[in-house]
């Protein structure tokens, strides 16, 4: 950018190619304090002029191979002027010190000698720009390993919670025969009357009493549940103890 808008001492009068306030003292690129200076007044009148827009990988691709045509066309009379990004004129051998004369140009010169044989134009920023854009046209394919990871991750999650609920919705609430088991383990002693044994899975064993300690398991009651149940172990369990607590008064079963 300084080679194509600054002025120097020895170029004279510079024509104004980027701006016309371009040539605001300091004028001359003599120093790196001068370029600096002249260089952040370039860049804000550029902020001012240029529409920025998101640039694709697409664009930048086209710009520099735009670029690369442009400077590989030698220049002058003796088409020895290599690597020019603009225009010289007559045998070049002014250089760009933009102004156009008969042997001068507006121009910048990416070679390292204006004599034929260099192969390659010498430009530092291009390694640059071509770096950032294999990262630029790297971006659609990390995107897309970013989309497939948080899918599986949303997949994952799903399969987690559906397991979860599966399992707390399978698990088996307590069959006839757990409840039997657990019936007859309760205090006997709650169940003095008749109303209250017959009512709670047992048999009452007296005829003539209505309170008192004759209530005892019901041992078809019990063996029915338990095989109601179904014939796992712990069903067949509770039929066996059904059974086997038959005869067992409550007083017996509190000692």
């Amino acid at each position: 950018m300084l080679c194509l808008c600054a002025n120097t001492g020895a170029g004279g009068g510079v024509e104004k190619v980027c701006c016309s306030t371009c040539q605001a003292a300091p004028n001359n690129w003599n120093t790196g304090a001068d370029g600096k200076t002249i260089f952040e007044k370039l860049k804000a009148e550029c902020d001012s002029l240029v529409n920025r827009q998101t640039t694709s990988a697409d664009q930048v691709r086209s710009a520099l191979a735009t670029f690369k045509s442009h400077i590989a066309k030698p220049q002058g009379d003796g088409r020895d002027a290599l690597f020019v990004l603009g225009h010289l004129e007559g045998n070049a051998g002014s250089g760009c010190l933009g102004v156009s004369n008969a042997n001068g140009g507006i121009c910048v010169i990416y070679a390292a000698a204006a004599a034929a044989g260099q192969k390659h134009a010498s430009i530092a920023w291009h390694a640059k720009v071509t770096a950032a854009l294999a990262a630029l046209e790297r971006i659609p394919e990390d995107n897309s390993e970013a989309r497939q990871i948080v899918l599986k991750l949303v997949s994952l999650n799903k399969t987690a919670y559906t397991v979860a609920f599966t399992a707390h919705k399978q698990t088996p609430p307590p069959t006839k025969g757990q409840e039997t088991k657990d019936l007859d383990k309760e205090d006997c002693s709650k169940h003095i009357r008749n109303s209250t044994c017959t009512n709670n899975g047992r048999k009452w064993t007296s005829e003539k009493e209505e309170t008192g300690k004759y209530c005892k398991v019901d041992k078809p009651k019990v063996t029915t549940q338990a095989i109601a149940a179904g014939t796992g172990e712990g069903s067949k369990e509770g039929a066996k103890e059904g059974a086997a607590a038959e005869g067992k008064k409550c007083s017996d079963k509190k000692n």
